[in-house]
């Protein structure tokens, strides 16, 4: 069974956040450090730059393209209905670790188009 990004969610000692989790599930593929998954500590719960999902955010910083960008936007603002962690918490339409795996399935998408 494939490993998904979500099953780095608050696993373990780490307690991976949900930026944590996607740059952890993406460690190998784009060579990341572990002092930058750490890195990422700050940026759950909202904290990321604007109040973006960490999720979001974790996997925008692993982009380069403005049009991945934006399509990685439009896919996570359709299943979540917004880019902001404190909207998606209100809305509830999916959960935090939902976002985990919804940042990361798109950008897995992103990658095989390449």
């Amino acid at each position: 069974m494939k490993k998904k990004a979500s099953d780095y969610f608050h696993l373990g000692w780490h307690r991976f956040n949900c930026a944590q989790s996607v740059a952890k599930y993406f460690q190998e593929k784009f060579g990341l450090s572990e002092d930058l998954i750490g890195s990422y500590k700050d940026k759950g719960k909202g904290a990321a730059p604007e109040g973006m999902c960490g999720s979001f955010f974790a996997a925008c910083a692993l982009l380069k393209d403005p049009e991945d960008i934006a399509y990685l936007e439009k896919k996570f603002t359709e299943a979540a209905s917004s880019t902001k962690c404190k909207e998606i918490r209100t809305l509830k339409k999916v959960t935090c670790k939902e976002t985990v795996d919804l940042a990361a399935d798109t950008l897995d998408t992103i990658q095989h188009k390449k």
